[in-house]
């Protein structure tokens, strides 16, 4: 990350206009702010998100978008204001301060800034779609590469977390059992829920070697084809991923495994077969059977998810019938 790339760190009593302002004079030595415009952005998901363009005095303009990690988005419309959670929200802010950078293609951190109240983010915004919006197979694969290349990247150095300001998650045998407890307290009043979490507690150890003994890296936490934007086509796809919110230290199944969730086995096969051969793995067969895995317990995690407001379509999924595929696949 070169200097004039890296985010500005920004004092937690900076007022919006003074950020920007900020951000343009480090950027655009020979023009000045001469108007701002700030509306909230539709593909907002659980952080606040708001569209800023900002208009210059040379005639041109920067479009960025402000991500608030202390506020919930209005999509979650029976959540308050401020989020509870804001602590661990910060870790995606420290993500694009201290990990992330231009090499790994994702979307430019112009500037930070946090106090108690809220963190805010000043992102670029990126082109492309959403990947869940794409059929073509080649611009998964793209996705499923680069994914290769970032845990490749951070195989031997997701330990690097204990010396980061926050505390990255850490994907273990402790996080999966909570999911599997959040879950049974859901399933007190669902009977399918409780159907299936009663077999996934019984098979909480073998999940929980099985992750262990998987490839460690630095994970996304949640690669869905949401929170990945591609554009270009055959053989120069760009692929930008964005929300590190959920960034931390595990397995890079479940990254996978959140990669592939919804795809037919012929899709589902492709995409292993091609984040596999990426990381020079030698045959799927056992990197299915992790995948397998790792999708039970993401299945797991989201029943017991309790939402405070309906998230958009595109994140809407039936994890039932995601948990009972997987188990069937696994002979669970």
């Amino acid at each position: 990350m070169t200097a004039s790339s890296r985010p500005l760190v920004l004092g937690g009593d900076v007022s919006f206009e003074d950020a920007v302002a900020a951000i343009v004079a480090r950027d655009e030595v020979r023009a000045h702010v001469v108007g701002i415009e700030r509306s909230p952005w539709i593909y907002a998901s659980t952080s606040a998100l708001d569209e800023v363009v900002v208009h210059l005095s040379d005639g041109g303009r920067l479009t960025m978008l402000l991500k608030d990690l202390g506020r919930w988005a209005p999509l979650l419309s029976t959540a308050p204001k401020q989020r509870d959670d804001h602590p661990a929200a910060r870790l995606e802010m420290d993500m694009y301060l201290s990990v992330l950078g231009t090499d790994l293609d994702t979307p430019r951190c112009y500037a930070a800034s946090t106090n108690a109240e809220r963190t805010w983010l000043f992102l670029e915004k990126v082109g492309g779609v959403e990947l869940y919006q794409v059929g073509d197979m080649t611009k998964w694969k793209a996705a499923a590469h680069w994914l290769a290349r970032f845990h490749d990247r951070f195989a031997h150095r997701s330990s690097e977390a204990r010396s980061r300001p926050s505390e990255l998650f850490a994907y273990d045998g402790t996080m999966f059992r909570s999911w599997i407890e959040r879950a049974a307290e859901v399933a007190l009043e669902r009977a399918e829920t409780a159907v299936v979490v009663r077999k996934v507690e019984r098979r909480l150890s073998e999940l929980a070697e099985s992750m262990a003994g998987a490839p460690q890296s630095l994970i996304h936490g949640q690669y869905f084809a949401a929170n990945v934007l591609v554009e270009g086509h055959e053989q120069r796809v760009r692929v930008r991923t964005v929300d590190w919110e959920t960034a931390g230290r595990g397995p890079g199944v479940l990254d996978l495994a959140a990669l592939v969730c919804g795809w037919d086995e012929v899709g589902r096969r492709e995409l292993i077969s091609a984040y596999g051969d990426a990381r020079g793995l030698v045959g799927t067969e056992q990197l299915t059977e992790l995948v397998d895995i790792a999708s039970v317990a993401l299945a797991v995690q989201w029943l017991g998810w309790v939402h405070v407001g309906e998230p958009p379509p595109h994140q809407t999924r039936n994890w039932l019938q995601e948990a009972h595929v997987a188990m069937e696949r696994l002979g669970w």
